[in-house]
């Protein structure tokens, strides 16, 4: 399953920017690494404890077999850029809840599975979103 990037490069000489698109040139330049590159990097299965931080330059977005729709959060990590898939339903409502957008910082951690109070399990996240100063 992947999302879905538009090359506005490709289109008219100036486009409107949209809520997506990158705002600043290394966010740009990310997304441009991302393309070149010959394969998908997803923060997929991470164990218990496992972080992940990095500049989001982008939003796109996936769909379940089912159909459901979810963001899809492109990352400038440390390590290169790397897609994180919020299908999960606590991790695309803390995302949601802290409203992450292009240009924030967001740091994650797999926090294992967890039982609700309903008595039904389901994979837990920490999520950290410190807004950008871009507007």
């Amino acid at each position: 399953m992947k999302g879905k990037h538009v090359n506005h490069s490709e289109t008219a000489a100036t486009p409107p920017r949209t809520p997506n698109q990158p705002r600043t040139p290394r966010g740009q330049q990310a997304l441009q690494r991302l393309q070149d590159s010959s394969q998908d990097n997803y923060w997929d299965s991470p164990e218990v404890g496992d972080t992940l931080a990095g500049d989001v330059v982008a939003i796109e977005e996936g769909t379940t077999r089912e159909g459901a729709r979810y963001p899809i959060l492109v990352l400038d990590t440390d390590d290169g850029v790397v897609r994180v898939r919020a299908a999960r339903k606590q991790l695309r409502a803390q995302l949601e809840e802290k409203h992450a957008k292009v240009g924030d910082q967001v740091a994650l951690r797999f926090d294992g599975t967890k039982r609700s109070a309903k008595g039904r399990d389901f994979y837990s996240y920490s999520v950290v979103v410190v807004s950008g100063a871009q507007s």
